[in-house]
Protein backbone atom coordinates (compact mmCIF):
# COMPACT_ATOMS: atom_id res chain seq x y z
CA UNK A 1 0.00 0.00 0.00
CA UNK A 2 0.97 3.34 -0.73
CA UNK A 3 2.00 5.85 2.54
CA UNK A 4 -0.76 8.36 1.30
CA UNK A 5 -3.56 5.45 1.38
CA UNK A 6 -2.13 4.03 4.56
CA UNK A 7 -2.31 7.95 6.08
CA UNK A 8 -5.56 8.55 4.75
CA UNK A 9 -6.53 4.95 6.39
CA UNK A 10 -5.47 5.67 9.56
CA UNK A 11 -6.75 9.37 10.03
CA UNK A 12 -10.64 7.85 8.95
CA UNK A 13 -9.66 4.68 11.28
CA UNK A 14 -9.00 7.51 14.41
CA UNK A 15 -11.97 9.70 13.28
CA UNK A 16 -14.41 6.59 13.73
CA UNK A 17 -12.71 5.78 16.81
CA UNK A 18 -12.89 9.02 18.47
CA UNK A 19 -16.44 9.61 17.79
CA UNK A 20 -17.73 5.81 18.70
CA UNK A 21 -15.25 6.46 21.87
CA UNK A 22 -17.31 9.83 22.69
CA UNK A 23 -20.65 8.23 22.46
CA UNK A 24 -19.73 5.38 24.83
CA UNK A 25 -17.31 7.26 27.44
CA UNK A 26 -18.99 10.38 27.28
CA UNK A 27 -17.45 14.23 26.28
CA UNK A 28 -13.89 14.80 28.13
CA UNK A 29 -15.10 17.76 28.80
CA UNK A 30 -18.39 16.15 31.36
CA UNK A 31 -17.75 16.79 34.86
CA UNK A 32 -19.13 14.65 37.32
CA UNK A 33 -20.51 14.90 40.91
CA UNK A 34 -18.18 16.73 43.02
CA UNK A 35 -16.39 14.40 45.82
CA UNK A 36 -16.28 15.10 49.45
CA UNK A 37 -12.96 16.35 50.52
CA UNK A 38 -12.81 13.22 52.87
CA UNK A 39 -14.74 10.27 55.00
CA UNK A 40 -15.30 13.13 57.41
CA UNK A 41 -16.54 15.90 54.80
CA UNK A 42 -19.02 12.92 53.75
CA UNK A 43 -20.63 13.25 57.31
CA UNK A 44 -21.95 16.59 56.96
CA UNK A 45 -25.46 17.27 57.61
CA UNK A 46 -26.06 13.26 58.46
CA UNK A 47 -27.63 12.81 62.15
CA UNK A 48 -26.09 9.63 64.93
CA UNK A 49 -26.68 8.95 67.88
CA UNK A 50 -23.72 9.58 70.53
CA UNK A 51 -22.02 6.53 71.22
CA UNK A 52 -20.17 8.08 74.44
CA UNK A 53 -21.66 11.18 76.06
CA UNK A 54 -19.46 14.49 75.16
CA UNK A 55 -18.17 15.66 78.85
CA UNK A 56 -15.57 18.33 78.58
CA UNK A 57 -16.25 19.20 75.31
CA UNK A 58 -15.40 15.77 73.39
CA UNK A 59 -17.28 12.32 72.81
CA UNK A 60 -17.75 10.11 70.09
CA UNK A 61 -19.99 8.81 67.50
CA UNK A 62 -20.30 5.24 65.69
CA UNK A 63 -20.49 5.47 61.76
CA UNK A 64 -21.14 1.98 60.24
CA UNK A 65 -17.92 -0.12 61.65
CA UNK A 66 -15.90 3.26 62.84
CA UNK A 67 -16.11 5.43 66.00
CA UNK A 68 -15.41 9.00 65.34
CA UNK A 69 -14.56 11.48 68.58
CA UNK A 70 -16.60 14.34 68.10
CA UNK A 71 -16.76 17.99 70.05
CA UNK A 72 -19.83 19.85 71.38
CA UNK A 73 -21.40 20.79 74.31
CA UNK A 74 -22.15 18.23 76.76
CA UNK A 75 -24.67 15.69 75.61
CA UNK A 76 -25.40 12.32 77.44
CA UNK A 77 -24.91 8.89 75.84
CA UNK A 78 -27.76 8.46 72.92
CA UNK A 79 -28.39 12.16 72.13
CA UNK A 80 -29.14 12.30 68.30
CA UNK A 81 -26.50 14.89 66.92
CA UNK A 82 -26.41 16.18 63.64
CA UNK A 83 -22.52 16.85 62.07
CA UNK A 84 -22.36 20.33 61.66
CA UNK A 85 -18.80 21.65 60.44
CA UNK A 86 -15.51 19.45 59.82
CA UNK A 87 -12.50 21.36 61.91
CA UNK A 88 -8.43 20.81 61.23
CA UNK A 89 -9.46 18.26 58.58
CA UNK A 90 -11.12 15.58 60.80
CA UNK A 91 -12.23 16.70 64.10
CA UNK A 92 -16.06 16.90 63.84
CA UNK A 93 -18.18 19.29 65.61
CA UNK A 94 -21.94 18.07 66.20
CA UNK A 95 -25.31 19.73 67.93
CA UNK A 96 -28.17 18.53 69.08
CA UNK A 97 -30.76 17.50 66.52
Amino acid sequence: MALTVQLLGFAALLAGLLFVGRRVYGSIDAVGPSLPMSRAHALMGREFFLDKAIARGFGSIRVDDSVWRVAGEDMPTGTRVRVVAIEDGSAIRVEKA
